[in-house]
């Protein structure tokens, strides 16, 4: 728990100590622990560090209302807006309705969920035709780099996309550019989406080397279990 007199208690005996202080979710999205394995190997709930992204394309994730961990994500989400001593972090919605973190987005996007993957494809297929990809990074977690490519950028071009989805293409072609246009862009996705989304979130994360970066996505570890002993309170003194 983030929030209450033991957390400011922890909180104010580490500032004292001269430590940055860093609040991670207590339940993270372990929904989608599955697709963020297959896709890099880690057997672990993908984090999503919002805090220090400086862009963020959310497809559908409800990051302003109830997104994983509500209250680790409105205090991400207001760290992501504020800066923090950088520019103002952008936040770009992909939603099938003016939903509460549509209104507040930067930038709303009116794409029907089913429709969703073939928009992140097609943002994808951009990056790839115009070599502006992580393609080392995404080459360390991916398995045919070349056949993926062919296949992406085949399948999915700007014209075929606008087509699907409603967005037009000058909208898809700037999305794209946008996006790896900061330094630390991040994909976002709700915890309940389908797979197929899931997939092509994750992908678009690889690509633009968001793996494993502060604001990317990161691998929540389990706590390393130990056969330690801890003595009872009473039995500690000065010695």
């Amino acid at each position: 728990e983030e929030r209450g007199p033991v957390a400011d208690a922890w909180s104010s005996f580490w500032t004292a100590a001269g430590a940055r202080l860093e609040w991670t979710p207590t339940w993270t999205a372990s929904q989608l622990k599955d697709r963020f394995e297959a896709i890099t190997g880690v057997s672990a709930d993908p984090q999503f560090d919002v805090e220090h992204a400086t862009y963020v394309l959310s497809a559908g994730a409800p990051l302003a209302e109830t997104w994983l961990s509500p209250l680790w994500a409105q205090r991400a989400y207001g760290r992501f807006r504020r800066g923090n001593g950088r520019a103002r972090g952008r936040l770009v919605q992909l939603d099938d309705r003016r939903s509460m973190t549509a209104r507040k987005a930067d930038e709303w996007i009116v794409v029907d969920t089913e429709q969703q993957p073939t928009l992140v494809y097609g943002l994808m297929a951009v990056l790839l035709r115009e070599s502006r990809i992580n393609r080392a990074a995404f080459e360390g977690v991916a398995g045919n780099m070349a056949e993926f490519e062919r296949d992406v950028v085949g399948r999915f071009t700007p014209d075929e996309v606008a087509t699907v989805t409603g967005v037009p293409v000058v909208t898809i072609l700037r999305l794209a550019r946008d996006l790896v246009s900061t330094p630390q862009p991040l994909v976002i996705v709700s915890a309940d989406a389908d797979p197929a989304l899931v997939d092509a979130v994750m992908a678009l994360n690889s690509l633009i080397g968001a793996f494993d970066r502060p604001g990317g996505v990161l691998a929540s570890l389990p706590p390393v279990e130990t056969s330690a002993k801890v003595a009872p309170l009473d039995e500690l003194g000065a010695s």
